[in-house]
């Protein structure tokens, strides 16, 4: 039996699409990157990418325990990021400018969580060389090895 629940009329939602939009859509991290395109101050999102989750990874996330956390999960949204900030962020004696973070997504870029499941940090180096960096990390989801080769 399938229970309708309706505010207004015309704006009916079954149970199960109510939770399945709660769980998979709180955050939406493909928009974020998206505004941060533009940004002036604070992060920067240079360049990002979303792909489909290969089958290979799919069972490597199940195996670590991770599925369980993104139970609707289809895609990776990977995301370069740069901080214009005068003090980003620093751990001990590095002071790290560049960000690539992964979050495990819908193909609308809905999550349930606003962290991301990696991050790598950079210093300040040439930007050619931190986008080779993100473009390895792109072939690696498109040939379905991102979880074995980088994690």
């Amino acid at each position: 039996m399938i229970y309708k629940i309706s505010k207004k009329e015309g704006d009916e939602l079954t149970l199960k699409q109510r939770l399945k939009k709660k769980l998979g859509n709180r955050y939406n991290v493909l928009k974020r990157a998206k505004r941060e395109k533009f940004k002036r101050r604070g992060y920067k999102c240079i360049k990002y990418a979303i792909e489909p989750i290969g089958i290979n990874d799919k069972l490597e996330l199940d195996r670590e325990g991770y599925l369980l956390d993104y139970p609707y999960a289809t895609h990776w949204l990977i995301q370069l990021t740069y901080t214009k900030e005068k003090f980003p962020i620093k751990n001990e004696n590095y002071s790290f400018h560049y960000i690539i973070t992964v979050f495990p997504c819908n193909k609308i870029g809905g999550t349930h969580t606003n962290g991301p499941i990696h991050i790598y940090f950079s210093q300040a180096v040439e930007l050619d060389r931190i986008i080779s960096v993100f473009n390895q990390y792109l072939d690696n989801m498109i040939n379905d090895c991102f979880w074995k080769n980088t994690i």
